[in-house]
């Protein structure tokens, strides 16, 4: 289901904005208020527009369509190397090869190739303005939590799991909702301490998307990737 153009259900205003003067509270691995930043700056700060988050998930699922459908032309069929019947004096009509389209058996005309390119075009400008849109519409929900440091220094799914436990502190659905780490640059050890959780993934900021940012309900983002995307 399309998060953007579903507008019964979405919470999506496209006249709002956050006003300034927002403070992001920070947690820390317990699930502690650690400290408060201020975010009133135009990434987190904008309004939203509708049509552009549409475009923006009508790109990022263009790049996930698989080329699956292919047919065969007269080219790639077998058989059909000599003429059927000679040109002339049958009293049939003149063929060339049975392998032509208009013959059972034949080859396909304008069929569906592997070599169609299904990707739409949508400038870079225009990307990191949709992101900015789906943060600050998470940020308006309430579904973006800031941690301070997220670490597996034993490669564990137990400590990915004692973190989502500690942050149900703020929101108690958390174990029960797909979420995302987000965190400056890409960890292993946190990526594969994560690996056996079925509804946490993970993504290092610089590859963050509005796709992504709406696919899941909440988003867990380290201070480090919030200063990223702060400056």
């Amino acid at each position: 289901m399309n998060p953007v153009r579903n507008s019964k259900k979405s919470k999506i205003d496209p006249i709002g904005k956050i006003s300034n003067g927002v403070k992001a509270v920070i947690y820390n691995s317990e699930g502690k208020e650690v400290d408060r930043i201020d975010l009133s700056n135009k990434f987190f700060c904008g309004k939203i527009n509708l049509d552009l988050l549409h475009q923006a998930i009508c790109y990022y699922e263009s790049l996930q369509r698989r080329k699956i459908a292919k047919v065969k032309d007269r080219s790639e069929k077998k058989g059909g190397g000599r003429k059927p019947w000679r040109q002339k004096g049958t009293g049939r009509a003149r063929h060339g090869s049975i392998r032509s389209p208009i013959w059972k058996g034949g080859g396909v005309t304008f069929g569906p190739s592997i070599e169609k390119n299904f990707e739409k075009k949508f400038p870079l400008k225009m990307r990191k303005k949709a992101l900015s849109m789906a943060l600050c519409q998470k940020l308006k929900e309430e579904e973006i939590i800031f941690v301070d440091e997220i670490k597996a220094e034993n490669q564990k799914t137990k400590e990915i799991e004692s973190l989502i436990k500690n942050l149900t502190k703020v929101k108690k659905d958390l174990e029960k909702s797909n979420s995302a780490i987000v965190l400056k640059e890409r960890d292993s050890k946190v990526e594969r301490a994560a690996l056996n959780l079925k509804k946490l993934s993970f993504i290092p900021y610089d590859s963050l998307n509005s796709y992504f940012v709406f696919k899941n309900k909440y988003i867990i983002m380290d201070r480090k990737a919030l200063d990223s995307l702060k400056s």
